[in-house]
């Protein structure tokens, strides 16, 4: 039997090793579900690309920056199951529901996500007994461990952010997932059908990546923050069914803080480019690490609470206010000077001044589209159309595939068709998953791949979600691994600043968005996005 398995590029290949198989029931039938595994190689260049480029963030910005870096195993097996919607042309109600643990589109890896994480962690950190934990040994008093708290996590003071801490998280991704079985009761306790879930296995090694922003060093964030981690793995857990001992984790040791492989992407050289008038531009592109919300201040439109701001064609976009911003906070806090020089000072009434620095809107240069296909292999039971249905011993085969659109503003010749969202779109490659389509097509797509997040209303007075009816909030974000294109104009004979000065400014505070995050929800683990390209001309050279 040959057994689908991801590569590194995203492509399928057929394997003779045998993987383990496991009975799962879906709505009533038993399918053969494959218990799978990834390539390891994936896997490691993930892990290493990850560490070396937080290590060379770490060494760019010196002390702004601390990482925390650990490796775990897991003790009990890890259930995070996420709902899959199969549309099935011969399934009766076109819906399965198969419990799978979450997949990175990007990579086909395991994942448990990074918002998920962090509030795991914030809710251990409100336990009684890690106060008593680190009482004494880290903190004095209970007032000392409330700022350390509001430090790291923020502070909620409505349905915006408020303080959105200063603590990122990483995502954590895993090799390999299992089947694990249980037998639900209905209100007389008596078992229903069996409920098969995916999981990630016990004996299961993961690394945790965190970082904290560093605006002071009152505290010792990085061993409080270690013993946080711990306290979680080792008496509460993760994920779900975590009061039944799943989640459960021991700790293995601490990454070495020594590169591993060549890591060359982040070493990048900041150009200008000479413009009329005495001006001076430079162009960047960034990548967003995770989904990023700017709000439009629409609200409550169709099931939507909160749109994310689009411009006259409907395509969203950062707009170069929210990037002056972001990077103006990120001068204060590195501590940089020229600041009112750069960015201005419109803030103080009494003398108004301009900034030297231009900034313009961050426009989508390419698109991620998810492209997931499922199929189905049953036996027909000779009925009619209508009514075939899947049959015992039948199996799911899931391929998922990322390619990148663009829109093209001149008529060319569209000769490719891809199936995405289960609509043709007629395409043209112009690169490895890199696809120019129609204006009409660009803006489907992206409207239609806009990622749509659901949270509960945190009550101002309690800090915690109100449970009431009614008070879910839906907001939509741009999906993770946008590519954004933008350029920054220096006014350079109003700018008393050298230009290589210049450039090592905006390389730091370019790079410091990459843990600081833009735009808002960025406590829910939302807004970093990070310098994928610097280039000196159009061209790109």
């Amino acid at each position: 039997m040959n057994i689908m398995k991801y590569t590194s590029n995203h492509e399928k290949l057929n394997i003779s090793e045998k993987l383990d198989e496991n009975k799962i029931f879906i709505n009533g039938n038993n399918f053969n579900f494959i218990a799978s595994n990834v390539k390891s190689e994936k896997y490691e260049f993930l892990r290493d690309e990850l560490k070396n480029f937080l290590l060379k963030k770490k060494e760019i910005l010196n002390d702004k920056v601390e990482i925390i870096m650990l490796e775990y195993e897991l003790t009990k097996p890890l259930i995070s199951s996420e709902l899959v919607y199969i549309d099935l042309r011969y399934w009766k109600n076109g819906i399965i529901d198969d419990n799978r643990f979450p997949r990175d589109k990007y990579t086909g890896l395991f994942y448990y996500p990074a918002s998920s994480l962090k509030g795991m962690l914030r809710d251990a950190a409100e336990y009684d007994e890690f106060y008593k934990r680190i009482e004494n040994k880290y903190v004095e008093s209970k007032n000392e461990y409330k700022e350390i708290y509001n430090y790291l996590f923020g502070e909620i003071k409505n349905d915006d952010d408020g303080n959105a801490g200063n603590l990122r998280v990483y995502p954590i991704f895993f090799k390999r997932t299992k089947i694990e079985h249980f037998t639900p009761l209905d209100e007389n306790r008596t078992p229903k059908l069996p409920l098969s879930v995916e999981a990630i296995p016990e004996k299961e090694k993961f690394y945790i990546f965190l970082e904290i922003l560093l605006k002071d060093k009152k505290y010792e964030y990085n061993d409080i923050i270690k013993e946080l981690i711990d306290f979680l793995f080792t008496e509460i857990g993760i994920g779900s069914k975590n009061r039944l001992g799943y989640g459960r984790a021991k700790k293995i040791g601490e990454v070495s803080d020594a590169y591993k492989g060549k890591y060359e992407n982040i070493n990048f050289k900041l150009g200008m480019e000479d413009k009329k008038y005495g001006l001076k531009e430079i162009k960047v592109e960034f990548i967003s690490l995770d989904n990023i919300h700017i709000s439009s201040g629409e609200y409550k439109m169709e099931y939507i609470d909160d749109f994310v701001i689009k411009d006259k064609h409907g395509i969203p976009f950062i707009p170069s206010t929210s990037f002056k911003g972001a990077l103006r906070n990120a001068f204060v806090n590195l501590d940089f000077k020229n600041i009112k020089e750069i960015f201005g000072n419109e803030h103080d009434n009494d003398n108004i001044k301009k900034g030297t620095v231009y900034f313009n809107d961050l426009k989508i240069k390419y698109f991620p589209v998810s492209i997931t296909e499922y199929e189905v292999f049953y036996y027909l039971n000779n009925k009619k159309r209508d009514e075939y249905r899947v049959e015992f011993n039948s199996s799911i085969k899931i391929t998922s595939k990322v390619i990148y659109i663009k829109k093209s503003n001149k008529k060319i010749d569209f000769n490719e068709n891809i199936k995405i969202n289960g609509v043709t779109i007629k395409t043209k490659k112009i690169d490895k998953d890199k696809y120019l389509v129609s204006p009409q097509d660009y803006y489907y797509l992206i409207n239609n791949n806009m990622v749509i997040k659901h949270s509960n209303k945190i009550d101002k007075d309690s800090g915690t979600a109100s449970g009431k009816d009614g008070n879910i909030f839906i907001y939509e974000l741009i999906p993770r691994g946008t590519i954004f294109e933008t350029s920054i104009i220096i006014d350079n004979g109003k700018l008393n600043i050298e230009e290589a000065e210049i450039e090592e400014l905006f390389k730091k505070a370019f790079l410091y968005l990459s843990t600081a995050g833009i735009g808002g929800k960025k406590s829910r683990g939302s807004g970093r996005i990070v310098p994928l390209r610097f280039y000196y001309n159009s061209k790109g050279e």
